[in-house]
């Protein structure tokens, strides 16, 4: 598998609910009782209702900066895509272009599909609340931040370089002069300009080797050393795209984010006008048709085996399992996942009960997305982050662990381990 493309810039996309959760705040009962089971339809209570509402309408926005967003949404498992831009914006667009938009609330706005008369989160006394619950845990970005900041290390990005390239030495340094003195939304756009894909990769492998942290690594055959470790201990469950995207059946796979975006052709790396408005310009209705076809595998495909193992775990354990996924994966095992988001963490989850957590297991995480590891962190220093994971994760720090495989074997053969351990 090859490592994920480096992040040099900090455009970053939005995730919105479009049904708000109406229920009480967590207690610590419920946080350290273990999922919430769901119930059988004739017995559904409001509280469920909702949440199975909440499933099923859900939007997420991509700030491309520049006066431009997208949102692209779910209404009651159909899709659509909104572009909403400022006068700015469409000034700049061609006259055939602008006949497309019609104006709204002092923003132009192009949309396709089934798109829901409440489509943009309304202002309320929420919605100045924070994505994240603190800045996300990110030693990849960190390491990139000193690297570019500093003129010593031109020098060090160069040998980086020539490594992985057949550039001539006058070419990577005019690059790296360029890389250097430029912004940082600019950066990552300019390094493409000059190097494929593989030589930044290669540039990537290089820089990291000895500037990223270096947690203990537990390979996938000694399984039983994560089961002596989560054994006695109190442990909470965080799942990302990972875990749904690995499922045995290549068609049951969830698409994550990053496939979404390369699907639709959204350039995050690349401020403003990219090939996602310049297709849904031409032909709407296809990325209308890429969109479904990403809610119908979120919806309609079963739970895998690491769901079902994992169910059965946080039961045994009487874990929660958070998650950032929008797939019902889980769901399907008949529990739910606590979805997670900066102001739902700040009213459910208080800082005191992380202290008490031992433990956050990861599983199919490749980022700290809310930043709830780093308020983990924060609050519980001394306790550990786990990482079941193919690649080393970015938010892993060297007194944290990384279990390296595949995680529909490891969870599953952690639950067995486990079963049998504390019968």
């Amino acid at each position: 598998m090859t490592m994920e493309k480096p992040e040099f810039n900090n455009i970053e996309q939005n995730e919105e609910q479009s049904v708000e959760q109406e229920s009480k705040p967590m207690t610590k009962e419920q946080f350290f009782g273990g999922p919430e089971k769901i119930t059988k339809e004739d017995e559904e209570t409001k509280e469920d209702k909702k949440y199975k509402e909440k499933l099923n309408n859900h939007i997420s926005s991509f700030d491309k900066g520049g006066g431009l967003t997208y949102y692209l949404g779910n209404n009651n498992g159909r899709s659509f895509f909104v572009i909403e831009c400022t006068q700015e914006f469409y000034n700049s667009l061609s006259e055939d272009e602008q006949t497309k938009f019609k104006i709204e609330d002092d923003k132009y706005i192009f949309a396709d599909g089934q798109v829901p008369e409440v489509w943009r989160e309304e202002k309320s006394d929420n919605s100045e609340r924070k994505y994240h619950i603190r800045e996300p845990r990110d030693f990849k970005k960190k390491m990139y931040k000193e690297l570019f900041t500093d003129d010593s290390n031109k020098q060090v990005v160069a040998d980086a370089l020539r490594t992985g390239s057949d550039k001539n030495l006058q070419a990577i340094s005019q690059a790296v002069e360029e890389i250097f003195n430029s912004s940082e939304d600019a950066r990552s756009n300019i390094i493409e300009k000059y190097f494929s894909e593989q030589e930044i990769e290669d540039m990537d492998k290089e820089l990291s080797k000895d500037r990223m942290p270096k947690p203990e690594k537990i390979e996938e055959e000694n399984i039983k050393n994560l089961v002596e470790l989560i054994k006695n201990k109190k442990v909470l469950f965080y799942t990302g795209a990972g875990m749904s995207a690995s499922a045995p059946n290549k068609r049951d796979r969830a698409w994550g984010m990053g496939q979404l975006l390369e699907k639709a052709k959204i350039d995050m790396n690349k401020k403003g006008r990219d090939a996602f408005f310049d297709e849904a310009i031409k032909d709407p209705s296809e990325m209308v048709n890429i969109q479904q076809e990403n809610i119908d595998t979120l919806h309609n495909s079963p739970a895998t085996p690491a769901h079902k193992a994992l169910k059965n775990i946080a039961m045994l354990k009487k874990s929660r399992i958070f998650t950032e996924n929008h797939d019902t994966f889980q769901e399907k095992t008949e529990i739910k996942p606590d979805k997670i988001s900066g102001p739902w963490l700040e009213d459910n989850v208080k800082p005191e009960w992380l202290r008490d957590v031992d433990a956050v297991i990861t599983i199919g995480l490749s980022v700290d997305d809310r930043g709830f590891l780093a308020w983990y962190k924060e609050n519980n220093p001394n306790g550990q982050i786990v990482a079941i994971n193919q690649e080393q994760a970015k938010y892993l720090g060297d007194e944290d662990i990384w279990v390296s495989g595949d995680l529909q074997k490891i969870v599953t053969e952690l639950e067995k381990k486990l079963a049998k351990d504390l019968e």
